[in-house]
């Protein structure tokens, strides 16, 4: 199947807070973890999300960004703090679906380590290009990466954003090649400058470059197109039938 839905969701690793009563929790500050680095997708959905719950709790709500190896640091550090609902942790999809599919030895066991508590967003990614590449659409991109195999390459921040390309090579008989980064804002800036030439990212930190002509969108991942983006075909759209990746 060319469909990979997964979830994001904030989790912690016990369901203190419930089991103490909503009148003694949080009594200090929280910690929100993201596994990833500042100007990325979770990190904007962990502020946007901790500053509400600040709010809400009247306590201080710390957003800490512990990126690298796909977001196992981050998650190994909070499966192993105290079980005290202090240290809270955004579970990207990648950390909480992918990982555990792919490592044959994790840290940490999502089922075993974390109880979810909500989806707090779903989204699909963005297909995305160099300006600089001349190809307007996903056909123009294919017919431009078979003339020239393995000299295009893509740029992934995380596990579902490589197998979001790797499935769009597989479903296309594409040739192109992985460069790691280390987060969506890293990869956005290296496919602007040409150091890459195409990536599958998630919109908030493509989207003003996007709208500004700096980043060209050829494709949405959803199976209907994105309501911020309403001129941008889908994937299945772009001839790939069997294609949809929401995260």
């Amino acid at each position: 199947m060319g469909r990979l839905t997964t979830v994001l969701l904030l989790t912690f690793i016990w369901m203190f807070s419930f089991q103490m009563g909503a009148q003694s929790y949080p009594s200090k500050p929280v910690r929100l973890v993201v596994g990833f680095p500042p100007g990325g997708g979770n990190d904007l959905i962990a502020r946007l999300v901790g500053q509400k719950l600040q709010d809400a709790w009247g306590q201080p709500v710390i957003t800490e960004n512990k990126p690298g190896a796909n977001a196992i640091i981050a998650t190994e550090l909070v499966a192993k703090s105290p079980p005290d609902g202090y240290m809270l942790l955004i579970g990207a999809s990648g950390a909480m679906t992918f990982n555990p599919g792919l490592y044959a030895k994790l840290p940490y066991d999502p089922q075993r380590d974390f109880v979810p508590v909500t989806m707090i967003a779903s989204f699909p990614l963005i297909l995305a290009v160099s300006p600089a590449l001349p190809a307007q659409s996903v056909k123009e991109l294919v017919a431009l990466a078979m003339a020239q195999p393995g000299k295009l390459n893509y740029a992934a921040g995380s596990t579902p954003f490589q197998l979001a390309a790797e499935l769009f090579k597989l479903q296309s008989g594409l040739q192109i090649s992985h460069i790691s980064y280390k987060g969506s804002a890293a990869m956005v800036t290296a496919t602007m400058a040409n150091e890459v030439q195409l990536i599958f990212v998630d919109a908030p930190p493509a989207m003003a470059h996007v709208l500004s002509g700096r980043l060209k969108p050829l494709a949405v991942t959803s199976r209907a197109r994105a309501a911020a983006l309403p001129e941008v075909p889908t994937m299945i759209e772009a001839s790939l039938p069997e294609y949809e990746v929401v995260l």
